[in-house]
């Protein structure tokens, strides 16, 4: 919490000016904001009395007064979405990375509608809400931002028969029956 007040308190009409001159002041309120605190308005009543209050933001008797922290309640109504940051007076509302509005609201992002979320292109982009997942596409390895080609062909000759010919491409393999034999390359007969 922070407060705003003043070190001198003008406690009478009568005010002395810059020049050393006194005059009566029949508005307190003009001069030192009538010995109200920069936060709070001065408004003279009829009887000739200042009353200070507090403006909208802060709380106090109106020579002090204090920043209310509008944060500390319901996200001070900022989106659930969004960071509340204090203010003096106020607050402000920022969306959180992956969401975008004005604070109040704040909508999702979805990264994966360009270039893929940052994913490799052989990745499959998930959007989720503030944020996004990668994951390398059968056929590749990897984190996801980056996906490399999987050689299956070093795996149990990459399922072909073995009277095949397991030829590796990118994200996949080719099987081909070796010479004298027939088939799909993944079963091959005499």
């Amino acid at each position: 919490m922070r407060s705003v007040a003043l070190a001198a308190i003008v406690a009478c009409a009568v005010v002395m000016l810059a020049d050393g001159r006194r005059v009566r002041a029949t508005n307190l309120c003009l001069v030192n904001n009538g010995g109200c605190s920069p936060a709070a308005t001065c408004t003279m009543l009829p009887s000739g009395v200042r009353q200070c209050q507090c403006k909208a933001g802060f709380t106090g008797n109106g020579v002090v007064c204090t920043d209310v922290d509008e944060c500390r309640a319901n996200n001070g109504g900022c989106s659930t979405d969004a960071i509340c940051t204090n203010t003096l007076g106020s607050r402000a509302c920022t969306c959180r990375p992956g969401f975008a509005g004005d604070g109040l609201t704040c909508k999702d992002v979805d990264e994966c509608r360009t270039n893929n979320g940052g994913c490799s292109p052989n990745a499959i982009c998930t959007n989720s809400p503030g944020h996004r997942t990668c994951a390398c596409r059968p056929g590749f390895s990897g984190n996801g931002i980056r996906c490399d080609d999987v050689n299956e062909c070093l795996l149990n000759n990459g399922g072909c028969s073995p009277n095949a010919v397991c030829t590796n491409t990118m994200g996949s393999r080719t099987c081909a029956c070796k010479r004298g034999f027939t088939g799909n390359g993944v079963k091959c007969t005499q």
